[in-house]
This record gives C-alpha cells, sequence and structure tokens, in this order.
C-alpha cells in the first residue's frame, strides 16, 4: 500500500508540536526581556546612588565657613524623628558645583516627610533667604539622617551630633543615610574631610 501525503492527524500532531515549541520559546524570549530590564534598571539604580554619593562627597569636601555674622556658616544639628529614626539636618556654604547654581551656594540637607503619605527622601536645598527653593531629592526613601562631626578638644579628639560655627569647620563628618530599601552604597557611611577645614 503506498501513501500519497500526510493523514489529517499527521498534520494536527505536526501543528500541535510545533505551536508548542513556538509558545516555549516566545516564553523564553518573554524572560530574558524581562531579565534584562531588570538588570538594566538594577545597574541604573546603582549608577544613580554612586552620583547622589560623589555629589554629597563634593559638596561636604568643598565646605566653607565665611566669618558671617548673619547665621552660622556651617550648622549641623541632630534631633530623632516621630518614627525614632536620627533626624539631623546639615546647611552649610559649599564651593562644589551642583544642579542649583555653579560654584558657591549655601545648601541645607534633610529629610523630607510628606504627612499623610508616610513616604519620605534625603533632599537638597538650596539654601536662600527669604525665597523657598525646590528641593532636589537626592534619595528616595530615606527614613532618616545621622551626621557626626569630629574636633579636637583639650588635645583629645571627640564626635559630637552638633556642629555650629562660622568660624571653622569640623575636621571631619561621617553622614549616614537610613531606610530599608537603599541601595548598597547609599548603606555605607559617607565619610569626609573638609579640604577647608584642614
Amino acid at each position: 500500500m503506498s501513501r500519497r501525503g500526510f493523514a489529517l492527524v499527521e498534520v494536527v500532531v505536526a501543528t500541535v508540536i510545533a505551536g508548542g515549541v513556538a509558545l516555549m520559546v516566545h516564553r523564553g524570549v518573554h524572560t530574558l526581556l524581562e531579565a534584562g530590564d531588570r538588570a538594566a534598571a538594577v545597574r541604573e539604580e546603582a549608577a544613580h546612588a554612586a552620583a547622589v554619593r560623589r555629589q554629597l562627597v563634593a559638596w561636604l569636601n568643598a565646605a566653607t565657613v565665611e566669618g558671617s555674622l548673619e547665621s552660622w556658616d556651617f550648622e549641623g544639628t541632630g534631633g530623632v524623628s516621630d518614627g525614632g529614626d536620627p533626624d539631623a539636618a546639615l546647611s552649610f556654604i559649599t564651593l562644589a558645583p551642583g544642579p542649583f547654581e555653579p560654584g558657591r551656594a549655601r545648601l541645607m540637607l534633610r529629610i523630607a516627610r510628606e504627612v499623610g503619605t508616610g513616604t519620605s527622601a534625603l533632599v537638597a536645598t538650596r539654601d536662600t533667604a527669604g525665597a523657598d527653593a525646590a528641593p532636589e531629592v537626592l534619595v528616595p526613601g530615606a527614613r532618616g539622617l545621622a551626621v557626626r562631626y569630629l574636633h579636637t578638644v583639650d588635645g583629645e579628639r571627640t564626635w559630637t551630633d552638633t556642629w555650629r560655627s562660622s568660624a571653622q569647620l569640623p575636621e571631619a563628618i561621617e553622614l549616614r543615610i537610613l531606610g530599608d530599601s537603599l541601595p548598597p552604597v547609599l548603606r555605607l557611611p559617607v565619610f569626609v574631610v573638609p579640604r577647608s577645614g584642614a
């Protein structure tokens, strides 16, 4: 008996197998594309976090005092938020460029909290007299800020959580950002020795 072509059952079976293979290939490609998108998002988040860290170091490294009589040139205060997290605020003059203006600027670093939503972020604001400057969001999700200052008292080095001066910078500054979902590079303390204070 000779056969000339395929039986309908053979065509149906071949079509089902080809469809199954095509579906598996499609799912595999889709999974690879999703993994690539996730990896790109992680790389982008890490690059942004590294840029924020470099900006903080640059600002603090170029902090300066000018002997101002109207306000403190460098003022760092400590405190605790309602949630029990460190809630420091830091206001200083820096000569480092940033998103606000090239060269000299008075900046304020603090945790901004939105009432009702429970969201918070580390923000930098250009501190201008009388004008409300829009804050630059540096670290969304940051829930606390802890800062300490190194100085010498009676020949002995000591750390303190408050520094106010228009005449002298601290010998070193350690800044820690707190948050549950921070990128790893921002979980490490930022340690800076201001150039102007050395």
